[in-house]
């Protein structure tokens, strides 16, 4: 399971960096995965972005089936 997470943030952050205007959330979450060491403040704030962009996944991949 932790291998699946690591494998979709990877191909997330991949994805988001080549956007040509990413939102300020989405840039500070392909700058927290850049970065070797985060303190627990900045980690807390990486978990709620990762849920966050999953989230929007979800809810694009069911709109696209409605």
């Amino acid at each position: 399971m932790a291998a699946e997470k690591k494998d979709w943030l990877a191909g997330h952050i991949t994805h988001l960096s080549k956007l040509k205007a990413p939102t300020d959330t989405q840039k500070l979450l392909i700058f927290l995965a850049g970065k070797k060491e985060r303190d627990a403040k900045e980690e807390r704030t990486f978990t709620a972005l990762i849920k966050s962009e999953k989230a929007l996944e979800k809810k694009k991949k069911a709109r696209a089936e409605v």
